[in-house]
């Protein structure tokens, strides 16, 4: 009777721990209390579930729901949104892309708003992004991602969330101390408070893989263990394995003879780095100079582009034998419209018939 009574208490303390621990926390919007804000109006205005207000003090450890210190962190699960707040905007896209959500897929467009919980499905097109305020993100062409969780409130720094399920994005983070900008993939979580770097996400004999390259700063990568991955270097994780060894990025190429201007095709040259299997050339608009209009991969170093009137920034970089991207050269281009057809050279005059026709009246005076 003791034993069972006993085993009554064990599940009653676990099931109270589990209601006190409430949602798993990577499945939680995370939000900061402004001046005023009451649990009960956060439950008015992004949930419809009934007794919200208490769950949500019990959840966050709230014991007073009407007087909350401003910055105060208040998890909400998101199984309860049913307006999923803004999380960022859509700077720029090229080609076709997809947002799906609870209501269907619309095509991505410049200047559309990201919601919490979007995901994004790039086929053949290309999308730079701006999260929170102060990561940006080019979603490359064929990448799928998700956003999980991100502050909506720039006074406030938090932990922002992404899933890559596949492709490939390059990350611009502005530096803050008390946040870490976080990207998961099948094989890895990459971490970092201020950086720019690059993660791809493919498979290799049908085992999950995530490639790593960091531009600047440091970027944590946690698998079955963890390693702080420097500026320069390059990084491969695999499901359920150990980390590879971080392995030095190939230099950035150099053009050699690059116009700073020209009209109709476009030949570039560079010099031929011998780590160097493969080169990426990317192309993009030089309104902001991260807007990508496309890319190619080469196995020469060389390359033929046809592109229309406009400026353009270049972009370099060598690939090695093990598929790691380099570090990046720039050139700038402008594609100029063809000078315009010089005249034709006037035909000169045919002086032998008057020249004829002057001497024979001559001799006719004379005679």
């Amino acid at each position: 009777m003791r034993r069972e009574s006993f085993r009554q208490m064990l599940w009653a303390l676990l099931a109270s721990t589990l209601l006190l621990a409430g949602p798993a926390r990577a499945d939680d919007w995370i939000y900061y209390a402004e001046d005023g804000d009451t649990l009960w109006d956060l439950c008015l205005e992004y949930t419809n579930k009934r007794g919200c207000w208490i769950e949500l003090g019990r959840i966050n450890n709230i014991s007073n729901g009407r007087r909350m210190p401003i910055g105060r962190e208040i998890r909400i699960p998101r199984g309860w949104l049913v307006n999923p707040p803004r999380v960022g905007t859509v700077l720029s896209v090229e080609g076709a892309t997809l947002v799906q959500r609870s209501g269907g897929s619309t095509t991505l467009g410049a200047g559309d708003p990201l919601l919490l919980g979007d995901r994004l499905v790039s086929e053949g097109g290309a999308a730079r992004l701006q999260l929170g305020s102060r990561g940006e993100v080019l979603l490359r062409p064929y990448t799928t991602l998700e956003l999980n969780n991100l502050s909506t409130q720039p006074q406030f720094q938090s932990d922002m969330e992404l899933s890559l399920e596949r492709g490939a994005v390059e990350v611009d983070v502005r530096p803050a101390e008390d946040s870490r900008f976080r990207i998961q993939t099948p094989a890895a979580i990459a971490a970092v408070r201020g950086t720019r770097y690059r993660l791809v996400v493919s498979e290799e004999d049908g085992v999950p893989s995530t490639r790593g390259e960091v531009l600047s700063g440091a970027v944590e990568v946690a698998a079955v263990d963890t390693v702080v991955l420097e500026a320069g270097y390059g990084i491969t994780a695999k499901k359920g394995q150990k980390l590879a060894q971080a392995r030095k990025l190939l230099p950035g190429p150099r053009f050699v003879g690059l116009p700073a201007s020209a009209f109709g095709p476009v030949t570039l040259n560079w010099a031929a780095d011998p780590g160097a299997a493969a080169w990426n050339l990317d192309v993009l608009r030089d309104n902001s100079g991260r807007d990508l209009f496309t890319s190619r991969r080469l196995v020469e170093p060389t390359a033929t582009l046809e592109l229309p009137v406009g400026c353009y920034q270049l972009v370099l970089r060598a690939i090695d034998a093990d598929g790691f991207n380099g570090l990046e050269s720039r050139a700038p281009l402008c594609v100029t419209e063809p000078p315009p057809p010089e005249p034709p050279a006037p035909e000169p005059e045919n002086t032998f018939w008057p020249t004829v026709l002057v001497v024979a009246a001559m001799v006719l005076v004379w005679l």
